[in-house]
This record gives structure tokens, sequence and C-alpha cells, in this order.
């Protein structure tokens, strides 16, 4: 997915299975790797998972210092929503940089009916 050179954009996770109907979340964790790692070094950047229920987990913000990625990070604030839906990924880039792309955005729901 490109990254907007400044801007935001956000982008429905495709989920490798169906979650069922009345399911609740129990946890969820996303992992994100962004693409140039280096060439992205000390631009400002804030990630955000949004639930179904449309919560808004912060997962990055700030400037990136080394390498803006996320690797299994939980997400708070979402137990015990519905966990039916769609989840989707928003990335603002707050600065004018060298083009960019997050190559790897994945979520693991774990739920319970």
């Amino acid at each position: 997915m490109h990254i907007p050179n400044p801007g935001t954009i956000e982008a429905d996770f495709t989920m490798e299975e169906v979650i069922p109907a009345g399911a609740l979340i129990d946890s969820a964790l996303v992992t994100t790797d962004f693409d140039p790692a280096e060439s992205l070094e000390t631009e400002e950047f804030n990630v955000w998972v949004i639930s179904p229920a449309g919560t808004a987990v912060p997962v990055y913000d700030g400037v990136n210092l080394l390498n803006l990625e996320v690797d299994d990070f939980l997400l708070t604030g979402t137990e015990n929503q519905t966990a039916e839906g769609t989840w989707k990924l928003k990335i603002e880039r707050l600065g004018q940089g060298v083009e960019g792309y997050a190559d790897v955005c994945e979520l693991e729901v774990y739920y319970r009916y």
C-alpha cells in the first residue's frame, strides 16, 4: 500500500478466516512493516488500527528514529467489542519525504462467542 507524501490513507485488513457473527474480541495483535525502512527515518507518522466498532487504537505516533516496524502490537481498548466486521489500518504521514510503502500489514484477532 502506497503511503501518501504527505497525507492519510485508510485500508481494510483482509482477514484469513471468517469471524462468526456474535463473536467478541478477546485480544488483537497487529504487525506492520514499511519500505524503504532506512529512507523513512526521521519522518513523522501516525498509525492506527480501527476496530469494526470504530475504536481507533494508536499503534505508532511520532518521529521514526530507526525503523517504522511494529511486531505483534497488542491492541488495547477493543476487548469485548464485536469482532465481526471491517478492520482498518490508517496511516498519516505528516511531512514530505521519500516515497514509502506499507509492505506487511497483518492482523490477528482472538475472539470468543
